[in-house]
Parts: C-alpha cells; structure tokens; sequence
C-alpha cells in the first residue's frame, strides 16, 4: 500500500501544482517519523482547491527580492494549502495490509466512505489464521474498533454490513480455540463506546455489549436482506462460544433470526444463515443435553438503563420451540428442492429431537416434512440417513411413552379433519 503515504502526508492541490517546499518538506521529514511508530503524528494534508507551483527556499528568497514579496507572505500562501490534522494514535508499522487498513481507519474514522470501503476489504485480510490471530495480540482491538464505527455511522448500511462481515471472520474458529478473538471484554462485559457517540447531556460515556449493538442493527436494517444475511452469518461463528450462545438466546437471539425470515420469505441467503444460527442456538450444551440458563447472566452484560430489557421476559430455547419448528416446516416447503437448506432443515430437526422429542412429535406438519425430505432425498445418503435416524429415534419415543403415543394420534386424527 505505498501510495497511502503520498496521499496522507500531502499530494498535489486540486490545482495540480507541487506543495510549497518551505514547510512542506519538513512536515513530511516529521510524518515519516511518526508513521514508523515513534508517537502521535501531526498530518499535513492539502486543502482542496487551488495551488500555485511550488519553490524552494532559494528560490523563494530570489523571487522576493525581484518581485518585492516578503517571506510572510509565502508562509500565509502555504497556510491557505494546508491543513493540519492532529491526532494522539500511535501509527502501526506500514508492514503488512490489516496494519495499513487500521491506520487508515483510524486516521479517516469520520468519513462514512472510507470507512465502508476498508471494512469491506478487510475480512479478505482477515482469512488468514494467522492474521486474525495476530491481529488481537498485537493491540490493534480490532472487535472494538468496529463495533465503534457500527455507532458512529448506525444509519449507513455499507458500514453494518461489512461489520457483520468482519464478525464472521473474528469469530471463526482458529485451530481448537473457537471464537478465540471473541474471548475478550467485547462479548464478555459491557463494551465501553469512545469519542462520545453513546453519551449522555453532561458527556459521560455510556456502555453496550457487544451483542446488543449487533441486535440494534438488525432492528434498524430489518428491510434489507443482504444486512440481514451478514447479521445472522455473524452470529452463527458467535455462537460456537457457549456462554455467548447463552447470552444471545437470553437477550432474544432466536427471535431475532426467525423475523429475519418472517420478513424475507423469499431470500434463499436469509434462510440458509438463520438455519445455521438455529442449528447452533438449539444444540444441547451440557451433559444432560439443556442448555443452562444462568438467572443473572444478562443482567452483567445489559446497561440497566435499557427501557425494552425485561429481565422476567428473557428468552429460553424451551419457549420458543414452537417458533422454530414452525420456521424451519416452512423452509422445508418453501426449498425442498434445495440440497443446501434441506441439508440444514434436517440439522435442526435432530438437535431438537435430542433433547425436545415430545415438542418435535406434537408440531403439526413436522413428521410430514420428515417424511417429504426423505421421499425427496433418497438418493442422498447424509439427508436420508439423518431423517431417518429422527423419525427412529421418535417412534421410539412414542413405543416408550403411551401417553405421547395417544396426543399423537389425536393431533393426527385433528389435522386430518381440518383437511
């Protein structure tokens, strides 16, 4: 990234001559100096518009004296051409793409467009292993400086959904550590919000937790698929944690994923990344196959300040059982003919059946769909073999339960009548 240098430090006015070498040269002397890590840097930049050709000292001095300027006036020629930009960041190196793409963050965090245009690269940086390994040991708190610019542009929707994008990527599994980046105060405590974006009338810094930003997002956004798909893909690669999955269900995670595809019923993306996150969100945790709840859990990690947070209302798997089932029937109707999403509908199907076979019995047209992906797939040795093992596993269920075998029956002779 050689060219970010000449940009920063000053290129040409919009007037296509040089910068005047009377301070210019030792501003870019300092900003090369700082730019290599010695302290914060202060940046000349040019002003956009005008510019005449620029002269040496020497040269300066003779024009002066045929011209009768005085030196004063060269100085105010070169104030109106520049801008000094003062900033206490301590620049990374200019070693390698994710240190260039944080200095530029850091230095052009209030333009939208910047902004949006290096999140967007950043998670092909970010696909190395090694790469995001390093990128939290070496300081950079990457995490937290993108939950940052997700409230301070919560309006633009390229910014949240190249964040989102970023999320996947910090979150994804690095060897056996999985979602080690995400082991830190983001997700486990509340995330304190810089440069008073969360602030109150007397400028004290409020905080937010990490996940509660990624929810507020999805709220403001609810409209577009393509935030929407980020969003759920993120929270897949989150969940993979235990105690952030926990966090996630109990500060309504579930609902969030299920209104995604109640609002985009046509969006093969949505589906397929809710899917993912319901997958995850309903495998069991713990060796009796329950997901352990902790009572005060969301209270350490919600501002208390929050209106809408109801902590007698926090969200269990359980309660929610019949939402998913519902959810995941319809993906099954609505793609039948598609490997990828019945391959996740199945998924679902078995994780519930684990630890919710009576739920999964009793949910009109859930048997049915089984049984349509089976007839569909019989070709397809993994999906066969999955269905199969369910509809086993819940017959054995009704063979060991008389009293669920009969509101079995029942609830089968009722859809029957209604037809």
């Amino acid at each position: 990234m050689p060219g970010f240098g000449a940009v920063s430090a000053g290129a040409a006015p919009a007037g296509g001559g040089k910068l005047p070498a009377a301070q210019g040269g030792a501003k870019m002397s300092e900003l090369t100096r700082r730019l290599l890590g010695q302290g914060g840097a202060s940046i000349a930049l040019p002003a956009y518009g005008g510019g005449g050709e620029g002269k040496s000292k020497e040269e300066d001095k003779e024009e002066d004296k045929s011209k009768g300027k005085s030196k004063g006036k060269s100085k105010n020629i070169l104030a109106s051409h520049l801008i000094t930009i003062k900033t206490d960041f301590e620049a990374l190196p200019w070693t390698c793409p994710v240190n260039v793409l944080v200095n530029w963050l850091t230095f052009y965090g209030h333009v939208e467009g910047i902004v949006a245009l290096c999140l967007k690269v950043l998670p092909d940086v970010l696909e190395d292993q090694d790469v995001r390994r390093n990128a939290w040991n070496k300081g950079i708190r990457l995490p937290e400086m993108i939950f940052d610019f997700m409230l301070k542009f919560p309006d633009s929707w390229r910014v949240n959904m190249s964040a989102m994008q970023n999320f996947v990527l910090l979150a994804r599994p690095n060897g056996s550590r999985e979602g080690c980046l995400f082991q830190s105060r983001v997700m486990r405590e509340s995330l304190s919000v810089g440069d008073g974006l969360l602030g109150d009338k007397e400028g004290r810094c409020k905080k937010r937790h990490g996940i509660l930003i990624i929810f507020d997002a999805m709220d403001r956004f609810w409209d577009n698929p393509d935030v929407m798909a980020k969003a759920c893909w993120s929270l897949v690669n989150i969940s993979l944690v235990d105690r952030h999955k926990v966090e996630m269900i109990q500060l309504g995670a579930i609902q969030k994923v299920l209104a995604a595809v109640r609002n985009h019923p046509n969006s093969w993306e949505v589906a397929y990344r809710a899917l993912f996150c319901l997958i995850n969100f309903v495998a069991p945790t713990d060796g009796e196959g329950h997901t352990s709840l902790g009572t005060t859990m969301v209270e350490q990690v919600v501002n208390r300040d929050d209106a809408w947070y109801d902590k007698e209302s926090s969200m269990t798997v359980r309660g929610q059982l019949e939402d998913v089932l519902q959810t995941t029937i319809f993906c099954v109707n609505k793609w039948i003919q598609d490997v990828e999403i019945i391959s996740k509908t199945t998924l679902v199907f078995h994780n519930l059946s684990v630890v919710y076979e009576r739920e999964v019995l009793l949910m009109p047209g859930c048997l049915s769909a089984l049984r349509n992906i089976n007839k569909e797939y019989e070709n397809y040795g993994r999906i066969k073999g999955i269905t199969e093992c369910i509809m086993h596993e819940l017959y054995e269920a009704m063979r060991r339960d008389e009293q669920l075998e009969i509101d079995f029956i029942n609830m089968s002779r009722t859809q029957q009548s209604k037809r």
